[in-house]
């Protein structure tokens, strides 16, 4: 237990040092929906702009929205909302219809739903990125469906201009189609950064099929990769949520029966070790990851399961953390769709259109002490029962990915917090901790753990020293931490990746 409480505070740091500086595209939430107004039932109706800018929590105010179902949104980098979208259209921070963004995904599916203002039908069809080579450019990834079957059968891209139309935003491209797919995708769609820090991969899973289509977003534009097909086949189904893990390092697609769990490359872009989590209920429900990569959870719309990704039986380390109490608002409140938030909990709305969302306090303690409360926080109006999608955008380089261009093959410096250099990384042989100022110079110790937690060794780094090394040429090839104490009770920590 203290060797896990170790890593997890390592991770916790690296999170925290990675999100340091990077920007804020999820600090604005749509939820919510349609106009305000007071129902007769008593309940407010309308949009809801969910606010992490202020502080820990998020404030929340009402603003009409066009839409029944808003997917997708994505802020600048000072938390300001851009744009979001319903499948439908795409919408500015003053909720009207963005310059050149009507009519997406155009088809039957659009007529017989966009039309009538209930927003596209799809379950998790859509997901802003941040563009590689234009600050204020974003991308639009959408499904759309078949004209006869509503089956998705493309993949879309939209580009949004921020500062066009006088800073209202300004859609420049829009429907282009990065790939047609028969009747076989299914309705989900996300990505994870890629391991330069800058690219983006973007993975939209097929139906009844162990597939997964794959795309690259670079500064040179939108690229298709391939269709991979590992794992087992799975069944299409209605209220399913597909994620990454934070550090991008795994993929889940949450079926009813159970849980796809695949490793990701993010330098390759290629899946790896499928594994099959058998769940011990059917039903709809959502994913989600705690901050550091440790615990897994798991919705059903009875109950929550939280598992642990780093146990040896991962199976075997299931608890159930939260059972459907009865309490409506005005619906049965019961658990669906999960997002992680920028303040480090996880939300998680209903399969019901309610005024509550359910909430995981601190996601990355075990079990109980995880702290879910049932329909903890209440909204100002009803929201509807599908979620924003939204990826991990604080996800920075892999320290040293050898797959960047940028990377020398001799020594590419990683400065790690508190003027520390370690290099090289990826290492062969060994690797050199370098003291690089005077507030670095006392007497320190290194210590070296497993991506398990598993503490391997350790050995002094001497105040008179600027320099030391450790020697991981017998370690197996993969990802590991090392954390440097100094003696007045300072921390320092990093990832190492050994070739």
């Amino acid at each position: 237990m203290k060797r896990k409480g170790t890593i997890l505070v390592i991770l916790i740091y690296l999170c925290c040092y990675y999100s340091h500086g990077q920007q804020r595209y999820d600090y604005t939430w749509t939820i919510g929906y349609s106009h305000v107004k007071l129902l007769s039932s008593g309940y407010m109706q309308g949009g809801i702009l969910m606010d992490f800018n202020q502080g820990s929590e998020p404030t929340f105010s009402l603003q009409s929205f066009l839409t029944s179902i808003p997917q997708a949104a994505i802020c600048n980098t000072q938390g300001m909302l851009v744009a979001y979208t319903d499948g439908c259209n795409i919408y500015n921070r003053d909720h009207q219809i963005m310059s050149g963004g009507a009519s997406l995904n155009p088809g039957s599916a659009f007529l017989d739903f966009c039309n009538n203002s209930l927003g596209y039908a799809l379950w998790q069809g859509d997901v802003f990125l941040p563009s590689p080579a234009h600050p204020n450019q974003y991308y639009l990834f959408h499904l759309r469906k078949d004209n006869k079957l509503w089956n998705p059968v493309n993949i879309l891209y939209s580009v949004v201009d921020a500062t066009g139309a006088n800073g209202k935003g300004k859609v420049l491209e829009k429907n282009k189609v990065v790939l047609s797919d028969s009747i076989w995708l299914s309705d989900y769609i996300t990505a994870t950064r890629h391991a330069n820090g800058r690219d983006w991969w973007i993975v939209a899973p097929q139906r009844f099929k162990t597939g997964y289509h794959v795309c690259l977003l670079t500064s040179q534009g939108v690229e298709y990769k391939g269709l991979q097909n590992i794992g087992y086949t799975t069944e299409q189904v209605y209220g399913a949520q597909i994620a990454f893990s934070p550090d991008g390092s795994k993929f889940f697609k949450h079926w009813p029966e159970g849980v796809q769990i695949l490793d990701f490359d993010r330098c390759s872009g290629q899946f790896s070790n499928p594994y099959y989590l058998y769940l011990p209920i059917n039903g709809s429900g959502g994913v989600a990851v705690s901050p550091s990569g440790q615990y897994l959870y798991l919705s059903k719309p009875s109950l929550v399961y939280q598992y642990d990704l780093w146990a040896n039986d991962l199976s075997g380390s299931r608890q159930t953390i939260a059972t459907y109490d009865g309490f409506e608002s005005p619906f049965p409140a019961t658990f669906f769709q999960m997002q992680l938030a920028p303040n480090g909990k996880i939300y998680m709305n209903c399969t019901n259109g309610n005024n509550v969302l359910h909430v995981i306090n601190h996601p990355d303690l075990p079990g109980l002490a995880c702290d879910l409360i049932p329909h903890g926080v209440t909204l100002p109006a009803m929201t509807d029962y599908i979620f924003i999608n939204i990826p991990h955008y604080r996800l920075g380089a892999l320290a040293g990915s050898p797959c960047d261009s940028t990377t020398s093959a001799v020594h590419h410096p990683t400065l790690a917090p508190d003027g520390i250099d370690f290099y090289p990384n990826p290492a062969s042989d060994e690797v050199v901790f370098e003291k690089l100022t005077e507030q670095t110079a006392s007497a320190a110790r290194v210590r070296l753990f497993s991506l398990t937690g598993a503490f391997l060794y350790e050995q002094d780094f001497p105040a008179g020293a600027m320099t030391t090394r450790l020697r991981v040429r017998h370690l197996p090839a993969g990802t590991y931490f090392w954390e440097i104490r100094w003696e007045d009770g300072r921390r320092t920590a990093g990832r190492l990746q050994k070739g």
